[in-house]
């Protein structure tokens, strides 16, 4: 849903409650569902960019928060980190 999709959906919501009989709590209730469900593809999105930023941080990183050893990253490369971004996009 794009901002002008919710714009639009927040003023029929409160046109309609102008002009109709429905009860101000249901038309509340309607507009926080609407709002809920704009922020939760955010939410869905920034989850996904989290997620992958920790996989991509563990090929730098061990689970400590501590540096790779020379031993532990040479497996690593820039493809590596790729193909991890590649998946986290379904793209692989």
């Amino acid at each position: 849903m794009t901002t002008d999709e919710l714009e639009n959906k927040i003023g029929f919501q409160i046109g309609f409650l102008l002009f109709s009989e429905k009860s101000t709590e249901t038309t509340i209730a309607d507009l926080k569902k609407i709002a809920i469900e704009f922020a939760e593809q955010y939410k869905n999105k920034a989850d996904k960019w989290d997620a992958l930023g920790e996989k991509i941080a563990r090929c730098y990183f061990d689970e400590n928060g501590d540096d790779l050893s020379e031993e532990e990253s040479e497996d690593i490369d820039l493809g590596t980190i790729g193909e991890k971004a590649a998946i986290a996009y379904g793209w692989l």
